[in-house]
């Protein structure tokens, strides 16, 4: 069913996540390959059950907590792939950040953004990272974001 639609990418839940029925980016890898999708993007924030994502008493927590899972869930991912950079994957780090857990702090996004891009560029500097995924577009909230990735060296595959 999926193939007359060519698509190019294709956006899904992560390995084991609780949000979307329709199956998580590993499990349902082959058939979206051989429909021709030729990027699997992956929203890690997709691993908890609700939404709004759930948060921990402080945003610090809720981040601590939050870059662990996803450095979790691509270890986990490298070992069942069997391939460290994940290269069928580009995994959208934080999904909606202006509407979610950062609405009117772009500059807590910024560092969220950074901390955990640096986390997973460690873990492969070849796993690509897509961004910022803002709930809506805004020029300014692009090059804002773009401007402060170039500047400190975390722009977004």
């Amino acid at each position: 069913m999926l193939s007359p639609l060519k698509p190019g990418a294709i956006d899904q839940k992560p390995l084991d996540g609780l949000q979307h029925p329709s199956g998580d980016a590993f499990r349902v890898e082959a058939t979206l390959l051989e429909s021709g999708v030729e990027h699997i993007l992956v929203n890690p924030q997709d691993m908890y059950l609700e939404w709004p994502y759930e948060q921990k008493s402080t945003m610090a927590e809720t981040l601590a907590d939050y870059n662990a899972r996803v450095i979790n869930m691509l270890k986990k991912m490298q070992e069942l792939t069997g391939d460290p950079a994940l290269s069928k994957y580009c995994f959208v780090l934080f999904n909606e950040p202006n509407g979610i857990w950062f609405g009117g702090n772009a500059s807590g996004f910024f560092a969220a953004w950074k901390e955990l891009y640096t986390q997973v560029k460690q873990l492969n500097p070849n796993i690509k990272v897509g961004g910022s995924a803002a709930s809506n577009y805004s020029t300014q909230w692009v090059n804002n974001f773009l401007t402060y990735c170039y500047q400190n060296n975390c722009l977004p595959e």
